[in-house]
């Protein structure tokens, strides 16, 4: 006999079995779940997809499960289940996908390399902007990504064949400061970070390179955009760029990176954080990009960049975008607009006034 105890009725790993083997079914219960979330968030200043709903998700997928999911402009995506980027992917139903994740940057690297000649990404994890990036360049135009983790480079390549994109380089390489260092990865998938290896044994090592030399190595004449997501090596990715950064404004690239406040200390602020310092001391203009770290439809519709020393960047640590162009001309109206005093963080849970898009005012000169 069973006895009182409900939860000895079954087992956790049978009843993801059984909606494995119904795959519309378990469609179904992450319709239910989205349905709670529309209900319980806007009343609620807890993050019900981190509280409740996302933990249930968690249930119902085994880790490392292949799926995927097809985007506007018939893009395909295979990716596993290890992540919140991947939950996030597949509670985004009911609505046309137009990114997988950060949707506010997919839309900025887009600008930024549509017609354009040549993008280098280091982290490109699974191609998730790799691919909207190849896509929007100009015919014989090149997209270079750089990524370490073995499992989201060959989802990167199988994304790649599956959509057909061949203008698209993949290096197993590390971006740092100086060719030839020994770096390793350490973490899990997307939080994976590159560390010098100082005598590591353990773990996967990889021989560092610069984006200079890789420049100069590949006869690059232009580089549009330089995307750097590498999970605090983006300081020591741009240190090994100085001279594609030292280009003139006509020549040099638009730089999107991540910074976050595990790895860097803005205390006094983003201006005087060292990897704000390079970009300005290259001429770069810098801006933090307002943006969910998830998967969201956003309106209004243009990406608002708020000046780095207006942005509201206080808070538990956290992380965001920023961009930086030597040109505002790269800033077309259509796509950007520049606003003040709020937060780059957008969070349906927090003081929409800060955390939120803004509809009107607030724009900069």
């Amino acid at each position: 006999m069973y006895g009182n105890n409900p939860r000895s009725y079954g087992s956790l790993a049978a009843a993801r079995a059984l909606l494995m083997k119904n795959a519309d079914q378990r469609d179904k219960l992450l319709d239910c779940l989205i349905e709670i979330e529309n209900a319980l968030q806007p009343a609620s200043s807890v993050n019900v997809r981190e509280d409740l709903t996302g933990p249930i998700v968690d249930m119902l997928f085994e880790d490392g499960e292949l799926l995927q999911r097809t985007v506007s402009g018939g893009l395909k995506f295979n990716f596993k289940y290890s992540s919140k980027i991947s939950r996030d992917f597949l509670l985004a139903r009911g609505r046309k996908l137009d990114h997988v994740w950060e949707p506010q940057t997919t839309k900025s690297v887009i600008a930024l390399s549509k017609g354009r000649a040549g993008v280098l990404i280091g982290g490109a994890y699974i191609g998730d902007h790799a691919l909207y990036a190849a896509r929007a360049l100009a015919p014989g135009g090149m997209c270079h990504c750089f990524e370490l983790s073995s499992d989201s480079l060959d989802l990167l390549r199988s994304n790649l064949k599956e959509n057909g994109i061949v203008n698209v380089k993949v290096n197993q390489e590390a971006l740092w400061s100086t060719d030839g260092a020994t770096i390793i990865l350490a973490g899990e998938d997307s939080h994976a970070s590159p560390q010098l290896a100082e005598g590591e044994t353990g773990g996967n090592h990889f021989i560092s390179r610069t984006v200079d030399s890789y420049v100069a190595e590949n006869d690059i004449a232009k580089l549009d955009l330089l995307m750097l997501d590498i999970e605090g090596g983006e300081y020591d990715a741009l240190q090994g760029g100085d001279k594609v950064l030292s280009r003139p404004a006509a020549e040099a690239p638009a730089v999107i990176c991540e910074i976050h406040r595990h790895y860097v200390d803005w205390t006094n602020g983003l201006r005087d954080t060292p990897l704000c310092k390079l970009l300005i001391d290259h001429g770069y203009e810098v801006f933090a990009i307002r943006d969910y770290q998830g998967n969201e439809a956003v309106e209004p519709a243009h990406v608002e960049l708020i000046d780095i020393d207006s942005a509201v960047i206080d808070g538990p640590p956290h992380g965001f975008n920023l961009l930086a162009v030597k040109d505002r001309a790269r800033l077309s109206a259509d796509t950007f607009r520049i606003v003040q005093g709020v937060s780059p963080k957008l969070l349906k849970h927090r003081d929409p006034k800060i955390h939120a898009p803004m509809t009107s005012g607030h724009e900069m000169p």
